[in-house]
């Protein structure tokens, strides 16, 4: 195992407590054992950069890392599809509050678009830059020089004279339900042959990508229910530590919510079915009445 996955695995176990951050991440290093650690480089705030890159790099590959255990997971489960999503929400749960930034960090693109801003709004611009604002948050001790200038001139210079765009991608959150689907009806049938480009068996047509499309929608909104806001500890109790699905608040109303969209794809499915077979039948009754009919034609000698 590299030293990377090594790292990744280590904090996997600590995601309740640590969250999906590079503070994670140094602590998985600093805590491997010795088998692990032999190779492993001196410790300084420069080895996770090394390892994952700059900036969100490292809590990206943590969430990816712990949406690949839970798929992992999911591939050795054994039960119906709501048994292996229901395993698969739990799973979700224990990272507690965490949860809110393992998405935001999906539906973060690994770039920032920007735009070129022109010559004159940028003159326009400048004077703005003697007003500052103070911080929200200044990490450690943040030198007067940077304190001293203004937001806008900051944002200039680290762009180089480049409007950045907030990019958000709207369709991460789909891609990640379709794979935890995907993943469940597979392990729901084992048996079930995957020939197609994407994995799907062959000769199978839009109900294979229907159903799936269904199945996503029904996880995401339970899901969506463990993240919530966490109700506030009592004044001078410490926050509960969140660290399975049985001490997170929102799960029992999240696999509530699951049982219910599940059972509307099952109504769903059964609408579809019997209306499929009532078409079948008026389009064998309406075949039948016209040889009938024709029948009668040609008997009559017309």
């Amino acid at each position: 195992m590299s030293l990377r996955s090594a790292v990744l695995a280590h904090a996997l176990p600590h995601l309740p407590r640590t969250s999906f951050t590079r503070a994670a991440l140094s602590t998985a290093l600093a805590s491997l054992p010795p088998s692990d650690a032999q190779h492993r480089p001196p410790l300084s705030h420069d080895v996770v950069d090394t390892l994952f890159g700059p900036g969100a790099a490292g809590p990206r590959a943590l969430v990816r890392a712990w949406e690949d255990a839970g798929l992992e997971g999911m591939r050795g489960a054994k039960g119906s599809v709501k048994d292996v999503l229901g395993a698969r929400l739990a799973y979700s749960a224990s990272v507690g509050e965490h949860l809110v930034e393992a998405h935001a960090l999906l539906a973060t693109p690994t770039t920032t678009p920007s735009i070129p801003v022109p010559t004159d709004v940028l003159a326009r611009l400048r004077p703005l830059a003697r007003f500052s604002t103070p911080p929200l948050y200044r990490p450690f001790a943040a030198g007067a020089a940077r304190a001293a200038e203004g937001p806008v001139s900051r944002v200039l210079e680290a762009t180089g004279g480049r409007l950045p765009l907030v990019a958000v991608d709207p369709l991460a959150p789909l891609a990640y339900a379709w794979r935890v689907a995907d993943a469940a009806v597979r392990a729901a049938n084992p048996h079930a042959g995957a020939k197609g480009p994407v994995g799907e068996p062959a000769g199978a047509g839009v109900e294979w990508y229907t159903s799936r499309a269904a199945l996503a929608l029904a996880y995401l909104t339970a899901e969506a229910q463990l993240l919530q806001l966490y109700p506030a500890p009592l004044e001078g109790t410490p926050a509960p530590l969140v660290d399975s699905a049985a001490t997170n608040p929102h799960f029992a109303a999240a696999k509530d919510q699951l049982a219910r969209a599940l059972r509307r794809y099952d109504d769903a499915k059964t609408i579809l079915a019997a209306g499929e077979n009532s078409a079948d039948s008026l389009i064998s009754f309406v075949e039948l009445a016209t040889r009938s009919v024709a029948g009668i034609i040609r008997s009559r000698g017309f």
